[in-house]
C-alpha cells in the first residue's frame, strides 16, 4: 500500500502522512513508537505563530475555507456566539462571585455573554482578515479574563481543573494574535502562563483553595491520578499553553523543557490508565467529558501540529476518546441523543448535553484528533443523524463558547461525505483495558438496537467512584434498559467472539465462577435484540437492579408495540437469564440439551461458553 493512500487531510489542507499500523507493518501496536514522530514536521521558530492547531503556511488555505458555504456558516455561528456579530465587545457580563460548582447555567445567560472563549474567537477573525480591531478586542477580552468570570476566572478559578479550559483559551488567543500585539503585552501573557500562581476559591464544598495555590507545576504534576476526571483537564490545558510559548522570547526553557517532558509521559498515562483502548473512562462516560473536552483532546491535536508528536494514529487509545460517541450514541426523539452512562458514577446524564464547558466539543475538537478521513466521516454521520438532524448544519457543535466555533472552523470535515459508522468501526467493539463490550445492530434512528456489557476486567475503579462491573444496557425501539448488579471480585475474560452483524459472546470468571453472555442481533431469535446469560453473576432471589425511570418498559409496550421480555429459567442445573426486545409477542423459549432455544436460535453452554447456532 502506498503511503499516500493513508494520508490524513487536515481540514485546513495540511497533509501529513501517517503509517497505518495494521496495513503497513506486521507488528503489534505495542511495538510502534508512541508518540510517533510526525513525518515532515518542521519545528516552529521562536516567535513563529500561529503554531498550535495550524501553521502560518496554512493561512491561505484557511482563508479559502472561509469562503466556502460551510466555512461561512461556521464563521456566522462564531459571530453569533461573540455577540454583536463579532464587531464589538460583549456588553453582557456574568458578575456573580467566583464559585466552583452551581454557577450560572448557560441557559440563564444570553448568547454573546462574555466568556473565556471570546479572546480566541476574535483572534481567529484577526488571523483570517488581518484587521487589527479583532486583535485589539481579543486583547481587551483577555484582560477581562484575567479577573472576570464566575467559575473560570484566571485569578480566582473555581478549582484547578477549571484552569484546563482557561489555559487553552489564553494560549489560543496568544497564538492567533502574537503578530498583532505589542511586545510588552505578549510578554505579559507569556509570563501569566509560565509564572501562574493563584489561589482557587476556598468557600464551597468542592473548591480547592484550602489545598494551596495553583501553579503550572501543580497542573503538570497533577495530584490526581489519570482515573480522575480532573487529570485530563490539568495536563491538557498546561500542555497546550506550554506549547504556545515554547522557545518564544521570554520563555524560561529551563522550566518549560522538563514540564513538557512530564506532559508527554502524563499524556500516555491518561490514554492508558484513565481511558482504555476503545474510549471507556475509569470513572464512566459522564465524568469522562471533563477529562477529555476541557483541554486534553485539543492537546492531542496541538502535539501533532506544534510539537511533531503523534499520540493519535499509532494506537486506538487516542482517536477512540472521540470515536466512542460514533459507536455509542443512539438518536432519540427531539434533540436528545442517548448513550449508556453506567451508574454508579459521580455524575452525568444518559443523554448528550449541549452547552457546558465539559459537555461539548466532541465533534468540533474531536475531528482534529482522529487518525483518518474514514473516522471523520463516521463521526460526521453520527452528528448529522443524532445531534443536529436538520440540514443544513447550523451550530457545528458550538453551542455557547466561541472557541468551540473556532475549533469547528479549523477541524470540520467539510469536504468529506458522512459514512455509516458500522462500515468504519464494525458492529462490535471491546475496550480490552477496562472490559467494556459494545454490540450495535445498525446505525439508523431511535429504533436502533445497541447492547453493552461492562465487566471491568481489572476492577479499576474511578478515583471518586464508578461501576465495579456487572452492567448491561439495552437500547432500542424506545426502550432504554439499564441493568446493574455489582460484579465484585477478581474478573478475567476467557472468551470473546463477534459476528459481522454485531452479535457476540463474552465469557468470563468472577473469583473463578464462570459466566457467559451472548448478544444476538440477527433475525433468527424472533427478537429485535436479545441477551442470554448463562450462570449469571446474580441470582433470581437477589433479583436485579434497574433505574426507576425504566421500570415501565417491562410492564407495558411502547406505542409501536415493542416490549422488553425478561425471564429466568434453569436447564440442567444451569441458571439462565434472558432479556430481549420484542414486537407484539415474545418468541417461545424452549429448554434443550445444555441450553435454550429462542425462536430459531439455539444457545448451548459448552466448556463455560455459550455457543450460538441456528435451529435445524
Amino acid at each position: 500500500m502506498e503511503c499516500s493512500e493513508l494520508m490524513l487531510s487536515f481540514p485546513c489542507v495540511r497533509r501529513i502522512c501517517f503509517v497505518a499500523v495494521s496495513a503497513c507493518l506486521s507488528v503489534s501496536a505495542e511495538d510502534i513508537p508512541w508518540p510517533s514522530p510526525v513525518p515532515g514536521f518542521e519545528e516552529p521558530a521562536p516567535g513563529e505563530h500561529p503554531r498550535l492547531f495550524f501553521r502560518k503556511s496554512d493561512l491561505p488555505a484557511l482563508r479559502e475555507r472561509a469562503n466556502t458555504p460551510e466555512g461561512k456558516a461556521i464563521l456566522a455561528r462564531l459571530r453569533v456566539l461573540l455577540g454583536h456579530n463579532g464587531e464589538a465587545l460583549p456588553t453582557q457580563v456574568n458578575t456573580r462571585h467566583p464559585v466552583n460548582i452551581r454557577g450560572a447555567s448557560f441557559e440563564e445567560l444570553p448568547l454573546g455573554t462574555f466568556s473565556i472563549g471570546h479572546p480566541p474567537g476574535y483572534g481567529l477573525l484577526y488571523v483570517l482578515t488581518g484587521e487589527q480591531k479583532y486583535a485589539d478586542m481579543a486583547r481587551t477580552c483577555l484582560e477581562w479574563m484575567f479577573d472576570r468570570d464566575e467559575r473560570y476566572t484566571w485569578t480566582r478559578p473555581g478549582a484547578q481543573l477549571r484552569l484546563g479550559a482557561l489555559m487553552l483559551t489564553v494560549a489560543m488567543a496568544y497564538d492567533f494574535c502574537y503578530d498583532a500585539w505589542p511586545e510588552d503585552f505578549r510578554l505579559r501573557v507569556l509570563n501569566e502562563i509560565q509564572n501562574y500562581r493563584h489561589l482557587p476559591v476556598d468557600y464551597d464544598k468542592f473548591s480547592e483553595g484550602h489545598r494551596g495555590e495553583a501553579t503550572m507545576d501543580t497542573l503538570v504534576n497533577s495530584r490526581f491520578p489519570p482515573r480522575s476526571n480532573h487529570f485530563g483537564a490539568y495536563i491538557g490545558g498546561a500542555g497546550v499553553a506550554l506549547l504556545a510559548i515554547r522557545n518564544d522570547p521570554g520563555a524560561d526553557m529551563d522550566r518549560i523543557t522538563p514540564w513538557l517532558k512530564k506532559i508527554e509521559s502524563q499524556m500516555i498515562r491518561n490514554l492508558t490508565q484513565g481511558f482504555g483502548d476503545k474510549g471507556f473512562f475509569a470513572e464512566g462516560h459522564g465524568p469522562s467529558h471533563m477529562s477529555a473536552n476541557n483541554a486534553f483532546v485539543p492537546l492531542l491535536q496541538a502535539a501533532r501540529v506544534s510539537w511533531g508528536k503523534d499520540f493519535i494514529s499509532p494506537r486506538t487509545n487516542g482517536p477512540w476518546i472521540t470515536l466512542r460517541w460514533a459507536m455509542e450514541i443512539v438518536p432519540g426523539e427531539g434533540d436528545k441523543a442517548w448513550y449508556p452512562n453506567y451508574k454508579q458514577n459521580p455524575y452525568g446524564d444518559r443523554y448528550k448535553w449541549r452547552g457546558s464547558m465539559s459537555e461539548a466539543g466532541e465533534w468540533s475538537q474531536g475531528f482534529g484528533a482522529l487518525a483518518s478521513e474514514d473516522q471523520q466521516a463516521a463521526m460526521l454521520w453520527t452528528y448529522e443523524h443524532a445531534i443536529e438532524k436538520e440540514k443544513p448544519l447550523r451550530e457545528f457543535d458550538a453551542w455557547v463558547y466561541p472557541h468551540r466555533a473556532v475549533f469547528a472552523f479549523i477541524n470540520w470535515p467539510i469536504s468529506i461525505e458522512p459514512r455509516n459508522p458500522g462500515e468504519v468501526l464494525g458492529h462490535a467493539n471491546a475496550d480490552s483495558v477496562l472490559g467494556h463490550f459494545m454490540f450495535r445492530k445498525e446505525w439508523r434512528d431511535e429504533d436502533d438496537v445497541y447492547v453493552t456489557l461492562f465487566v471491568n476486567t481489572p476492577n479499576r475503579r474511578g478515583y471518586v467512584r464508578s461501576s465495579s462491573g456487572g452492567n448491561i444496557t439495552m437500547f432500542g425501539h424506545g426502550i432504554k434498559e439499564f441493568f446493574r448488579r455489582p460484579m465484585n471480585g477478581k474478573k478475567q475474560v476467557t472468551h470473546y467472539q463477534t459476528e459481522e452483524d454485531g452479535s457476540g459472546v463474552v465469557s468470563f470468571t468472577v473469583d473463578g465462577a464462570p459466566s457467559s453472555v451472548a448478544v444476538e442481533l440477527g433475525e433468527g431469535s424472533g427478537m429485535e435484540g436479545l441477551v442470554v446469560v448463562a450462570h449469571p453473576w446474580f441470582s433470581s432471589e437477589i433479583g436485579y437492579l434497574t433505574d426507576p425511570d425504566t421500570l415501565a418498559s417491562r410492564k407495558e409496550k411502547t406505542a409501536e408495540g415493542y416490549g422488553l421480555h425478561v425471564q429466568w429459567i434453569e436447564v440442567g442445573k444451569v441458571p439462565f437469564f434472558v432479556m430481549g426486545i420484542y414486537h407484539d409477542t415474545p418468541p417461545s423459549l424452549t429448554p434443550i440439551q445444555a441450553g435454550l432455544q429462542i425462536g430459531n436460535k439455539r444457545f448451548r453452554l459448552k466448556d463455560g461458553t455459550l455457543v450460538v447456532s441456528d435451529a435445524p
